[in-house]
């Protein structure tokens, strides 16, 4: 947060390029896959240009299913397994001073907006389904599994007053679930 008075005399850029590759559902399976590279960057007052937060300068999707059927003499049972991973640079931020940080007993960072790159994003997520459909209901039930191979990127840096040290706030880890849904 900030006291100084705030003006909307900057400039900014965006561009990029996005490409991407669709299979819609049939023969029981589909995928999709998107892949974005871009550049982001601002100019303040002072005319010094620097990245956006979001500068990650590439984001990349994949996802696939494969529905297995099941069904006999019309009792309809269908098992679907899905995989999404995603992938994208890490985002920009203010480097830590650690001295000031020790001196003051919290976390300073140094005024150099935007020009550290946390590390790269990766999340991979599995999901199984079990579906059965009778006359006036359809049941499912799902397992899913998110971040699949507990990847534990950094995704913020601070200072610790507690221990003294760097931390990191990480991306969320391995967590399953399951449901149960019936629509009527």
């Amino acid at each position: 947060f900030t006291n100084n008075a705030l003006v909307n005399e900057g400039s900014a850029s965006n561009y990029g390029l996005e490409l991407t590759a669709e299979r819609y559902f049939a023969d029981g399976y589909f995928f999709l896959t998107t892949v974005s590279l871009f550049d982001s960057k601002y100019t303040d007052l002072s005319g010094t240009t620097r990245n956006t937060a979001f500068n990650s300068k590439f984001v990349a999707n994949a996802m696939g299913g494969k529905e297995f059927d099941f069904t006999k003499n019309n009792k309809v049972r269908k098992l679907t397994v899905s995989l999404k991973g995603s992938t994208a640079g890490g985002r920009w931020a203010a480097p830590l001073d650690v001295e000031a940080s020790k001196t003051n007993d919290y976390t300073i960072y140094e005024d150099k907006p935007f020009s550290k790159q946390m590390p790269t994003y990766f999340k991979l997520d599995l999901q199984a389904k079990w579906t059965v459909d009778k006359k006036k209901t359809t049941r499912e039930l799902m397992l899913e599994v998110q971040n699949v191979t507990n990847n534990q990127a950094h995704t913020v840096e601070y200072y610790d007053n507690l221990s003294n040290k760097v931390d990191y706030a990480y991306q969320l880890g391995l967590l399953p679930a399951i449901y149960y849904k019936v629509i009527f």
